[in-house]
């Protein structure tokens, strides 16, 4: 109707919204009767377990215009509506009985609407209500109708609202068209919960749609984004709406306006300044706490972000909050001179006194798995831009769920494969060098393990983000190509390498069986030919020294691979390798790449690290020489974290890993406040722009809600309902009908009252009865009573009449009314 109304000239704006406020007991026992409601209380859309909805209540509204006047105004516009398409079901079994002739329809007249083929969506929003009939109805249409049209297995993402919110019933089809609205916006494919093991109507191999059970970012560039948007009624009604993204306005900054964690930090030029500062935003914590003012934790992570950028001393103290109680708590702690970094309270460490310098590090092969740093991709769009360089390799990087063993191990083996894993350890690395130069983190050094030497590279500024992914695909396959037949093996051992190295010269296998990685004082990787490796772990450890091997594509980093390195020196060679603009410290040499030196030298020192060992222990040394302290672990894991920590041991430095306090927003915010203590300028206020965080004072705090509204009950300030408004429930002092009343309290009103809930206690009886049932033998004084009643103290009679219907006559001393019904 909406649509209509724009279509038509009618008006020019149109807001359509939907509410629903209203789950009182009627509603629970319609569901009931039909057996909707969810025993277990969960909306399972999709799994093999779901019994029914859970019921919700909410209010959505979106304004809609039509695309050339938004645009006119200058309107932020979210998503724009392709097409819609509606059918009825016709007459059906039942009030809620689905019918896939009457969705398919629907289905069918949308994408015709939109001029779209169902093949081209990325995202549906079903109606998807967890019901065992209506999930498989709908999943087996819409897989028919995609299938139909062409759409690949797997390719396009399918979930349900209600499985996070429940069913909102009124409001349920403007909730699921304003997630998906967003999920265009900001690029993300965005979960559904409770899915286990899928229904049996989906079948991975084959069927059109993926599941999700945490945020994946939407790769496909935002004019190509289609998504599609089920809402069912009663009695058959059936609407498809078709959304595509829109890309000539600016892109959202971030994917997420309320994190999971804030950071703040406290500048001083000694503890005792730094504290001051907490205890000013303790204080304003508890002015808000006072006042009753509704105050969120980015607006507090806002204000002390703004008070900390106006200084030039160093940040004494760093906080990384979940809530506001927790913040409270650690601000309490901080103030008393308490660190606490494994609950989120960080200070400076001792050895941070003198100039110190930032080398940054960029894993290699073996960090990688699937949906690495999804949860930063989603949180920050802008970062998406790498994934779009290549959308081939977006693919194994961000798979949907995998359910069975089987299915995860085929995802970690496609990741494995070399071709994958190197442009996917690129795009990671790109992606988390570019969020840490947006806050203001800059390297002195730069450095990579094997692969990710040229990650570090492109950091530097040698060759683009696309160059990086060629060369990446380009290494993978001169490498691959020059493994032959044999492709070789590796081991890892656990010992040092002069060790090593003395048992393979003892065995004759010195020239064939290398030392690839010396990656710590007791941790070396040895590489060659498959059979010879093998022998070599039975020689080390007849000498007493433990080996395993790994799984690897081939033997990286030996003379099995010695081709390669040409190969890829002429791939090298035909691309523009510009002068670094920072240090490059190489794996080959442990020294760093000549900054001024001319393009083919660059070139030709990342051609030969490719058969070459990797020397990381000498590599750090001679950066921590050159005056580096603190080590950051830009990528996924922390594999180089515990290894430069092995490697200088008790002197003084920092390890910090993006994912180094778990992963996502939580890791990364924890990482900056590491950095910010260790003397590290961190550019908070980037964090917060976008996500509408307010700057507090002591006198501009939000002011309190003038009412609220809790479910259908509107009240004040002071928690009251609303004069002449709905009230929640009251016990009520009972009477019965001998009890004499007062004149002067028998009003009218009041007897109108009186009656109003008897009747009502009459009809929730009567309805109780509809729902239970008769069972023979039921009831402890009467046959056949559904509700026992003759256990709870009433006096009960319940019997056949003699028009076939069972009649039933109450009468309760307690509750002083009595009545017949005959239904």
């Amino acid at each position: 109707m909406a649509c209509k109304e724009l279509v038509s000239g009618t008006s020019d704006l149109v807001l359509c919204g939907g509410a629903d406020l209203h789950n009182g007991i009627n509603d629970y026992l319609m569901f009931s009767s039909v057996q909707a409601l969810s025993p277990t209380g969960r909306c399972r859309t999709f799994d093999e377990t779901g019994d029914g909805i859970a019921l919700g209540e909410g209010v959505g509204c979106v304004a809609l215009k039509r695309l050339a006047d938004a645009e006119r105004d200058g309107d932020r516009i979210y998503a724009v509506i392709k097409g819609v398409g509606s059918a009825s079901d016709g007459k059906s079994l039942g009030l809620t009985a689905p019918r896939p002739e009457g969705q398919r329809s629907a289905l069918q007249r949308a994408y015709r609407n939109a001029g779209i083929s169902p093949s081209q969506v990325g995202l549906v929003e079903a109606h998807g209500t967890g019901t065992v009939v209506g999930d498989r109805t709908e999943l087996t249409t819409l897989s028919e109708v995609f299938a139909e049209a062409g759409a690949q297995p797997g390719r396009c993402a399918i979930g349900s609202v209600k499985s996070q919110i429940g069913h909102t019933k009124c409001a349920a089809g403007l909730a699921g068209l304003i997630k998906t609205a967003m999920a265009l916006h900001t690029g993300t494919l965005p979960p559904t919960l409770h899915v286990t093991a899928p229904n049996p109507a989906w079948q991975p191999d084959t069927n059109p749609f993926a599941f999700g059970a945490g945020s994946r970012p939407w790769t496909a560039p935002v004019a190509d984004r289609v998504a599609g948007v089920s809402a069912f009624g009663f009695g058959g009604t059936n609407f498809h709406v078709v959304l595509g993204g829109y890309d000539a306005g600016p892109a959202p900054r971030h994917g997420l306006r309320e994190w999971p964690v804030e950071l703040f930090t406290f500048r001083g030029v000694d503890d005792q300044a730094a504290a001051r500062d907490v205890e000013w935003l303790l204080d304003l914590l508890r002015q808000a706490e006072t006042a009753g003012s509704p105050v969120r934790l980015r607006d507090l992570a806002a204000t002390a972000s703004q008070r900390a950028q106006r200084r030039a001393d160093p940040v004494r103290i760093a906080i990384v909050a979940a809530d506001l109680d927790a913040l409270s708590e650690l601000l309490r702690r901080a103030a008393a001179g308490e660190s606490d970094p494994d609950r989120g309270l960080f200070r400076c460490p001792q050895w941070t006194d003198g100039p110190t310098k930032l080398a940054m590090l960029f894993p290699g092969q073996g960090s990688q798995r699937p949906g690495m740093l999804a949860d930063l991709f989603v949180a920050f769009p802008e970062i998406q831009q790498f994934l779009r360089l290549d959308e081939r390799h977006a693919g194994p990087l961000f798979p949907p769920t995998a359910y069975g063993p089987d299915a995860v191990a085929a995802q970690e083996g496609r990741l494995r494969d070399t071709r994958a894993a190197q442009p996917a350890l690129g795009i990671a690395g790109l992606a988390t060098h570019h969020l840490l130069s947006r806050v203001g983190v800059e390297a002195d050094m730069l450095a990579g393990h094997s692969y990710g030497e040229l990650v570090a590279l492109s950091a530097a500024g040698a060759f683009d983000a696309r160059t990086l992914l060629t060369l990446s695909s380009a290494r993978a396959d001169a490498i691959l190509s020059a493994a032959g037949s044999d492709p070789g093996t590796m081991a890892a051992v656990a010992a040092g390498a002069d060790e090593v190295r003395d048992v393979l010269s003892a065995a004759g296998l010195a020239d064939q069986v290398v030392v690839a990685n010396h990656n710590g004082p007791r941790q070396v990787v040895i590489s060659g030919p498959t059979e010879l490796v093998d022998r070599a772990i039975v020689d080390l450890r007849t000498a007493g020294l433990a080996g395993k091997k790994i799984p690897v594509a081939c033997a990286f980093h030996s003379p099995l691979i010695a081709s390669a390195v040409r190969t890829f020196g002429e791939e090298v060679a035909s691309h523009r390798v510009r002068p670094l603009e920072r240090e490059v410290w190489s794996n080959r040499t442990a020294d760093r790449y000549p900054v001024a030196a001319a393009a083919a030298a660059v070139a030709d020192g990342l051609a030969g690290q490719v058969g070459a060992p990797v020397k990381f222990v000498a590599q750090i040394e001679a950066m921590y020489a050159a005056g580096a302290r603190i080590f950051v672990e830009a990528g996924p894991g922390r594999v180089l974290s515990r290894l430069v920590d092995a490697i200088l041991a008790d002197r003084p430095h920092e390890t910090v890993a993006i994912e180094g306090k778990g992963s996502g927003l939580p890791g990364f915010l924890t990482a900056l406040a590491r950095l910010a203590v260790a003397g590290v300028r961190i550019r908070t206020d980037w964090l917060l722009r976008g996500r509408d965080a307010r700057q507090l004072t002591g006198t501009t705090l939000p002011a309190q809600p003038r009412w609220t509204v809790d479910g259908q009950v509107v009240r004040t300030a002071d928690g009251a309902p609303l004069s002449g408004g709905l009230r929640p429930a009251q016990r009520i002092q009972e009477k019965t009908m001998s009890q004499s009343v007062p004149p002067q309290q028998n009003s009218g009103t009041e007897q109108l009252i009186r009656e109003f809930l008897l009747t009502s206690r009459e009809m929730v009886a009567a309805q109780r009865d509809v729902l239970l049932r008769p069972r023979e033998g039921a009831g402890a004084g009467c046959r056949a009573c559904p509700c026992r009643a003759c256990d709870s103290g009433s006096r009960a009679r319940c019997g056949p009449a003699s028009t076939g219907r069972r009649s039933r006559t109450v009468h309760s001393g307690r509750h002083g009314y009595g009545s017949d019904a005959d239904r």
